[in-house]
C-alpha cells in the first residue's frame, strides 16, 4: 500500500511540475505611439491607426511564406512589381496575437505575447493635394524597450518593403538568379523542341 500511494504521489508531483512549464509568462503592458514630423517641423499624431503584434511563431511563418514565394517567381517578372505585394503576400495568412487602435493622440497599449514580436502599421492622410503613406514594421524585444515606450514615426518607416525584418537580406539577387534559371531552361526547352523537329522523319 506505502509503494502504491509512493507511486501516485510522485506522477502527482510529476503532473504539477508539467503543468508549471506550460504557464504563461506574464508580462508588462507596453505603451507605443504613432506620429509624423512634417516638413514644417509640425508633429502630426496618427488615429484610429490599427496596430497588429504577431508572436515569435508568426514572425518565423512570416518569414518561410516570404522565403517560398522568392522561390516561386513567375519569368518576365519586374522587380518593382514583385516587391509591391511580396511581403503583403507574405503576412496575409499570418494571425495577430494582438489588435489594437491609437486613439486621439495616436498611442496604443498592448500586452506583448512574447519576448520577440513585431508591430504592423499602416496608415495614411493628405497633405495638401498630395496623399501620403506610411507603413511600418517593426520587430522588437521586450527587453530593449525603454521607458518611453515603443515610436512609430518617419525615423522607421518601411519605404522599401526589401528592407523588412521578415525579407531574407539577400532577396533581390536571389530574384535576379531565379529569374536567370528560368530563362536558362527556357532556352534549354527551345533547343529541345528545335531538335525533335528537325530529327521528325518528312
Amino acid at each position: 500500500m506505502k509503494r502504491i500511494v509512493s507511486v501516485v504521489v510522485l506522477l502527482c508531483g510529476a503532473l504539477a511540475l508539467a503543468g508549471c512549464g506550460e504557464e504563461e509568462v506574464e508580462r508588462e503592458p507596453i505603451s507605443g505611439q504613432i506620429f509624423i514630423v512634417t516638413k514644417s517641423r509640425e508633429n502630426v499624431k496618427l488615429g484610429l491607426v490599427t496596430v497588429k503584434v504577431y508572436d515569435e511563431a508568426e514572425i518565423e511563418k512570416i518569414r518561410k511564406k516570404a522565403d517560398a514565394i522568392l522561390e516561386q517567381v513567375a519569368a518576365n517578372t519586374r522587380w518593382d512589381d514583385f516587391k509591391k505585394d511580396w511581403i503583403d503576400l507574405a503576412i496575409a495568412d499570418a494571425t495577430p496575437s494582438v489588435e489594437v487602435k491609437t486613439d486621439a493622440d495616436g498611442r496604443f497599449f498592448f500586452t506583448p505575447p512574447s519576448d520577440k514580436f513585431m508591430l504592423a502599421a499602416t496608415s495614411s492622410r493628405l497633405a495638401g493635394d498630395t496623399q501620403e503613406n506610411y507603413r511600418w514594421l517593426e520587430v522588437c524585444e521586450v527587453n530593449s524597450i525603454g521607458p518611453s515606450g515603443l515610436l512609430l514615426s518617419n525615423d522607421n518607416l518601411l519605404d522599401d518593403l526589401t528592407q523588412s525584418p521578415v525579407s531574407p537580406p539577400d532577396a533581390l539577387d536571389r530574384f535576379h538568379n531565379r529569374l536567370g534559371e528560368l530563362k536558362k531552361e527556357d532556352g534549354n526547352t527551345s533547343r529541345r523542341r528545335s531538335v525533335d523537329l528537325n530529327s521528325s522523319p518528312r
